[in-house]
């Protein structure tokens, strides 16, 4: 019990030896309030824990914090580190500037990529010699992930229907798969129990994206992409151009499809190569759906395909089923036959267990027929049997008594 409350001590001062009590984070560089980090604490809306982060809106290209340190600490770069959780999107970067008073001013360059869109997860660590640690944790959303995916097609093959219904990331004809529209058109028959979808990218230039890429401007823009200028803010052209650039990536990140029914009339699954997501090219991958009806009637089937950093692709349609009586029948049959065979093994197990041969069973029916008869004769001749010994009550065999 005292080693207990003793590890329970060092622990509790271990605690407060890591919190920097001279810490102090803020929005505001005249320090009207610390609302980020006070005396090393940070504000229950900064923590990982936190019910909501702050979420910083996709206009926003910079931001500053701004610390101050009471016991005179200068504060340097290896004293602050920045992390997020998508290096890919974006290339966010944090560096460090001294005013008076001891005030420093950290400045977040986001550096989001500009075509699609993501909501990033952003972390900085304080690690103050002499004087402990803290984290901030804040949510960031880059560009926007309601941009369609240029070049991303889908082909529909149902039976006769052979169509592209998906064209540069956006339904062809909303009025057979747009889920807005009450009355769907398109409708899978009953004798067709899946659906093949063809996805791949097909690039084409635009003319103004064609005239981006042309530009002189552009040519000096990757010539000049060094270290200092990956340090410098990106203006509005070099953004154009990384966008022009960016549609033209043959390729494209989706996570695992999946598909939607009433399940009382059918259980889909998805199959194919891309049932697990994975990375669409200009080859077609396969997306199959196998509807398995289990009931009569119609269901509207909702297929969804999520796209990494763009709008993600929904097709809504009808699919018929009639599930017929013969198939009702054969289960039933099945279950019956199943009994029997059941029943039939019991018996043979029983008979073997008993060494029991047929004319051992046929002698053993016999007998308790021949018994049965006498039982319903006069009491005179039951009495006169028993005399002659042909019955003897409880007479023993290997059988039981009889």
């Amino acid at each position: 019990m005292n080693l207990l409350i003793y590890v329970f001590l060092i622990s509790f001062v271990k605690c407060f030896e890591s919190t920097c009590k001279y810490l102090h984070v803020s929005t505001d560089i005249d320090k009207s309030k610390d609302d980020i980090i006070k005396a090393g604490v940070p504000a229950r809306q900064w923590v990982l824990e936190a019910d909501t982060f702050q979420l910083v809106n996709n206009s926003v290209q910079m931001d500053y914090l701004y610390v101050s340190m009471d016991n005179k600490i200068q504060l340097t770069q290896d004293m602050v580190q920045l992390e997020f959780d998508d290096h890919y999107f974006a290339n966010s970067t944090l560096n460090i500037e001294h005013h008076q008073n001891n005030v420093f001013s950290l400045k977040i360059d986001y550096r989001c990529k500009q075509y699609g869109g993501r909501l990033i997860q952003y972390e900085v660590i304080f690690n103050i010699p002499s004087c402990g640690s803290a984290k901030i944790y804040w949510q960031k959303l880059c560009g926007s992930p309601l941009i369609k995916r240029h070049g991303l097609n889908v082909d529909a093959l149902i039976k006769s229907y052979n169509q592209t219904v998906v064209k540069d990331g956006e339904l062809v004809n909303k009025a057979y798969w747009d889920k807005d529209f009450d009355n769907f058109v398109f409708t899978v028959p009953a004798n067709l129990n899946y659906s093949i979808f063809y996805v791949y990218m097909n690039l084409t230039k635009n003319s103004d994206e064609e005239n981006i890429l042309n530009k002189e401007e552009t040519k000096d823009f990757f010539k000049e992409v060094d270290q200092s200028k990956s340090e410098a803010e990106t203006t509005q052209e070099e953004f154009q151009v990384l966008e022009a650039i960016l549609k033209l990536i043959p390729e494209v990140h989706i996570s695992p499809p999946y598909v939607d029914a009433d399940h009382t009339i059918t259980k889909p699954i998805i199959r194919g190569d891309l049932f697990k997501g994975g990375v669409v090219t200009d080859e077609p991958s396969t997306l199959i759906v196998e509807y398995n009806c289990v009931e009569n009637g119609n269901t509207t089937i909702e297929l969804n395909i999520p796209l990494q950093y763009f709008q993600d692709i929904t097709m809504v349609f009808q699919k018929q089923c009639v599930v017929s009586a013969q198939s009702s029948f054969s289960t039933l049959s099945f279950l019956f036959y199943l009994i029997c065979f059941a029943v039939a093994g019991f018996m043979l197990y029983t008979f073997e267990v008993h060494k029991m041969s047929l004319s051992d069973i046929l002698r053993t029916f016999q007998q308790r027929q021949r018994f049965n008869y006498k039982a319903t004769g006069k009491d005179e001749d039951i009495e006169s049997e028993f005399k002659i010994g042909r019955l003897v009550d409880n007479q023993e065999s290997k059988y039981g008594s009889i």
